[in-house]
């Protein structure tokens, strides 16, 4: 699964279910997931070189099986249509 090096509260089952995810949707190194102690809530934008990156909150028990399916669908996808749209010049 692409993540960054520092993982401060890994959760295996979400890192599990993130890698799934990207593998089911052919996005594998397009992008990553970086856990933060210091966001409140799952965030996204645009990494280094273009690679989308997914903040996943480092709190216990903050993701449940249907609320992280659903925010992977909005976070993934949207940053997903924002880096397409960004690459054929449609948004600068």
């Amino acid at each position: 699964m692409a993540r960054f090096p520092f993982n401060p509260n890994p959760n295996p089952k979400v890192d599990s279910a993130c890698a799934s995810y990207l593998a089911e949707e052919g996005l594998e190194g397009h992008v990553v997931f970086k856990w933060s102690t210091k966001t409140l809530v799952t965030t996204c934008g645009q990494g280094p070189k273009g690679i989308g990156v997914v903040n996943l909150v480092a709190t216990e028990g903050y993701y449940r099986r249907h609320r992280l399916a659903s925010l992977l669908d909005h976070e993934v996808l949207t940053l997903t249509l924002t880096l397409t749209l960004t690459l054929i010049g449609f948004v600068t």
